[in-house]
Formats: C-alpha cells, structure tokens, sequence
C-alpha cells in the first residue's frame, strides 16, 4: 500500500516578490559603512601580511623575479577573505535592526491580509 501526499514548499512572507521589504537608506548606509571600512583594514593589513609572505616565499624558492607576483596572489587572498570577515562583523552588528523592520513589515502584512476578513 503505498500513500502520496502533495509537498507544497513553504513560502516565506520576507520573500514575497510582490509584498518586497521595504529599507529605509539610514540601516542600509550604516551596514554598508560598517562593511566597508572593517573591509578595508581588514584587507590593507591582511593584504600587506600576505603579499609579504609570498614576496619572501619567492625569495625563499630562488626565483626573486616572481616576488610580485607571489606577493599579488596572497594580497587577493587576503582581500577575499578580509571581505567575508568584514562581512560577518557588519551582519552581526546590524542584523538586529535589519530583522526587526523585516519582522514589523510581515507584522503589518498579516494585519493587512486580516483586515478585510474582520469587516
């Protein structure tokens, strides 16, 4: 005996393409400032640290001539990796206020969705 039932996927108020959250500009300023300048240190420090490495990496290998390009490779490296720390640190700083006006705007669409069945 075999029983089937229809998956219907969930659907996600936060993500109605028709009823889009709506952002004031003074979260979003402030969360991208937070990520641009924590990426930028970030990426300044880490990426003097990591081409150093590989310009003394191409020292190290007996081929000086290489040493920019070592040193470019580990300052890319380090430029990833110092946006997805800069990143995670304005999320997790900005997260808080960024959920909250998701959580009002589905808050106020279940009002709108239930006030035509009240009258």
């Amino acid at each position: 005996m075999s029983v089937t039932t229809e998956y219907a996927p969930p659907r996600s108020r936060v993500a109605d393409k028709e009823n889009p959250i709506e952002l004031r500009w003074g979260p979003v300023l402030k969360a991208w400032w937070s990520m641009a300048w924590r990426g930028f240190l970030y990426g300044l420090g880490g990426g003097f640290v990591f081409g150093a490495i590989g310009g003394v990496l191409a020292v190290i290998l007996g081929d000086p001539s290489k040493a920019a390009a070592y040193g470019t490779v580990g300052g890319y490296i380090a430029a990833v990796l110092a946006s997805m720390l800069a990143f995670k640190q304005a999320i997790q700083k900005h997260l808080g206020v960024l959920a909250q006006i998701a959580q009002q705007t589905v808050a106020a669409d279940r009002r709108e969705d239930a006030a035509p069945a009240e009258r």
